[in-house]
């Protein structure tokens, strides 16, 4: 080869790979929200949608190997801003023959990142800004590397204001984890077991057979009728999702601390399971199940599924509210779906009979085994009473020991009852295996929250002193906000402060883990609640960070993701 002949082929090549480059086109990088402006204290999702250009991939945020270019989302300091670590979607295994095995991203990746205002940040207009980086390629060869900027232009909320839930779609892979739709399932089941409560079973193949005859025997009228009395009873749910998730109007807050309230709590708590019971004898007033509705039009039978709603909630209570708490920890458009669900549940028999009227005929209507059925609710009520008292006069989460009691004697009740019935030893192995998870699981519940059964935070308990000392050292200090009647507040500590990267990471961190417990009312710690959130609603945890004047606040039901996120933000 001439001398001559080696610069200039990789002057050739270099040429190349300059027009290569030019050619390749650039990724689109577009951002939004979930909430329709930033809240104090309250975590928001930011979407990053990356849009690679048809027959390109880039290389995911986990690549093949460590030599190759991830792709990474980095956003901005900004005053009173935390910034959590981005949550990154899968990548594809691909397999390139001139590349080797990939593992890599296509068309379009939505990643997301929690992002959490404090104090600092004054109500108004606010930009934040930041950089996708990413390497991209094609079947054959990979190109430089690029760094795309964004900007997204929102604003802080005003105290008291509401943020809407918004751009759903793009926030859709975080609800489609499994776990989102064992829960739906759960809430369809819920529907279905309202049905079999005393209060409601009557009604089931009675309003089937009404749907039928007043469709004068036409199964698609009488389909039509079943429908409408299904809207009324997915209406009542519908009301309670958007007074409870969206407007958040119907909530539980500090009139737990006052005693009057709490023991009037158990009173009725303790009324409703007597009564279930048959203990305690108590009948609505007569006229509301005297009200007339017509049966062959569409807007009678709404009114009347929207009153069997109604009256199952004495019956229903205490499946329905585990499932609350579960969809206060999700957005508005999963937990609201969810909440629909159990109406779909509950209405679902109605349309299956309204089209085979026989089989309704066929139903059984009350006897002693639905009659049990209610009793065992009763028990519920009767366990949630004890929960309320308990938490009151016993301190810490010994109070929960209280409940295995409870699990015991309603295990008892539940054989007895089933042997009184004339079961047969078949029958009487299955309720004894099914009485049995009542106690078990109440105390493998009051052996987790006790430490018995699973690490625990080291709590100190709060002090002004505490809080003040540890701050003047520059330490990271979290003050969990916390309430032996707080059911919410239960959740958080089971999950959250018993998961092992929680201690981890608090260890690890040198955080200071302080407790205030507001069982009482003018408890430790109260004066600072009300000077973080007005209105004194727990759960609420702060947490101070080293140089900032004030605390970033997780409140209401949060993960331990969101925790670890805010911790992280140093």
């Amino acid at each position: 080869m001439p001398p001559f002949a080696r610069p200039i082929a990789l002057l050739i090549v270099l040429l190349l790979c300059t027009f290569t480059h030019a050619a390749v086109p650039n990724p689109t990088v577009s951002v939004a929200t979930n909430r329709s402006a930033l809240v104090v204290g309250k975590e928001t999702l930011i979407a990053v949608v990356v849009e690679i250009p048809k027959g390109l991939h880039a290389q995911s945020h986990n690549p093949s190997q460590e030599t190759f270019i991830p792709l990474d989302v980095k956003v901005e300091p900004l005053t009173g801003l935390t910034v959590g670590q981005p949550r990154y979607p899968p990548g594809l295994d691909k397999t390139y023959p001139a590349l080797g095995k990939l593992n890599v991203y296509e068309d379009r990746v939505i990643v997301h990142v929690p992002v959490t205002l404090t104090k600092d940040a004054p109500t108004g207009p606010i930009t934040i800004s930041g950089t996708v980086r990413l390497q991209m390629c094609d079947d054959s060869v990979c190109y430089r590397p690029q760094n795309v900027p964004f900007t997204l232009a929102t604003s802080v909320a005003a105290p008291g204001a509401v943020a809407l839930d918004q751009n759903a779609e793009l926030f859709a892979p975080i609800a489609s984890q499994p776990i989102a739709w064992g829960w739906f399932a759960t809430a369809f089941f819920a529907g279905l077991l309202f049905n079999l409560m005393p209060c409601v079973l009557p009604v089931l193949p009675l309003k089937a057979i009404g749907f039928y005859n007043a469709a004068q025997h036409s199964r698609l009228r009488s389909l039509g009728l079943a429908g409408a009395f299904s809207l009324g009873i997915i209406s009542i749910f519908a009301v309670l999702a958007v007074l409870i998730l969206v407007t958040g109007q119907v909530t539980w807050g500090q009139q737990f601390s006052n005693p009057w309230f709490v023991w009037t709590i158990v009173i009725v708590l303790a009324m409703g399971g007597l009564w279930l019971m048959g203990l305690l004898p108590m009948r609505l007033p007569t006229f509301i199940y005297n009200v007339e509705t017509r049966e062959d039009t569409a807007i009678g039978n709404v009114a009347f599924g929207a009153m069997t709603a109604v009256l199952s909630t004495p019956c229903t209570a205490p499946l329905f509210a585990p499932l609350l708490i579960w969809a206060k920890t999700q957005s508005n458009w999963v937990g609201v779906p969810a909440m629909l669900t159990v109406g779909v549940g509950m209405a679902f028999p109605y349309l299956i009979l309204s089209a085979f009227p026989d089989l309704a005929r066929r139903m059984p209507r009350v006897g002693p085994w639905s009659e049990l059925f209610k009793q065992m609710m009763g028990w519920l009520l009767i366990g949630s009473a004890v929960f309320f008292a308990a938490g009151r006069v016993i301190p810490g989460n010994a109070f929960l020991w209280s409940l295995v009691v409870v699990g015991l004697l309603a295990a008892a009740f539940m054989v007895l009852r089933t042997i009184s019935l004339g079961a047969g030893r078949r029958g009487i192995v299955i309720a004894t295996v099914l009485a049995a998870i009542l106690p078990l699981s109440t105390f493998a519940y009051a052996g987790h929250m006790n430490g018995i059964f699973s690490e625990t935070v080291k709590w100190t308990p709060y002090s002004d002193a505490a809080l003040a000392d540890a701050r003047a050292k520059g330490q990271t200090v979290l003050v969990k906000f916390t309430a032996n009647w707080c059911a919410n507040c239960q959740y958080i500590e089971a999950t959250v402060f018993r998961d092992k990267s929680t201690l981890t990471a608090i260890e690890a961190g040198n955080v200071l883990p302080l407790k205030a417990d507001l069982t009482l009312e003018d408890a430790p710690g109260s004066g600072l609640l009300k000077s973080l959130n007005p209105t004194g609603g727990i759960p609420l945890t702060a947490i101070y960070l080293p140089g900032s004047n004030e605390p970033v606040q997780l409140d209401s039901i949060y993960t331990t993701e969101t925790l670890l996120s805010s911790l992280q933000a140093r």
